[in-house]
């Protein structure tokens, strides 16, 4: 038997210690979760965070540069109304193009070359195939 308990007391010395149950009604929380932090870090923690900020405000400043020239460089908007316009007169300018050229051919009909006649070149010679 008390070999038994010679053992039973070794493995207790090896297991932790068992917590305290806990209590029905919880503590107030003393401590907020966000507070910063107090001590020798707190002043070298607050200057790394001001060299990020500075670093991501630099960053930023970059991007928003880099965003108006990219949109600089898109042309404008083209109103739909100048495009009808645009659309219009160069109907128009075909159509009068078509009355000069018929025109020009009414005054000029002898300069108006005729069609071959079927199996000669220009020269008036045969085409030997």
């Amino acid at each position: 038997m008390s070999y038994v308990a010679g053992k039973i007391a070794g493995l207790k010395a090896q297991l932790p210690e068992p917590k305290a149950p806990a209590p029905a009604v919880a503590a107030p929380v003393a401590a907020v979760p966000n507070a910063p932090p107090s001590g020798p870090a707190a002043p070298a923690m607050a200057d790394d965070l001001r060299g990020q900020v500075q670093a991501l405000q630099a960053a930023n400043t970059t991007l928003q540069a880099k965003l108006k020239e990219a949109l600089a460089a898109q042309p404008a908007t083209a109103d739909s109304r100048e495009l009808v316009k645009a659309q219009e007169k160069i109907e128009s300018l075909m159509k009068e193009n078509d009355l000069l050229k018929s025109a020009w051919r009414r005054a000029n009909p002898a300069r108006t070359p005729s069609p071959r006649p079927p199996g000669r070149t220009r020269c008036g010679r045969r085409n030997w195939r």
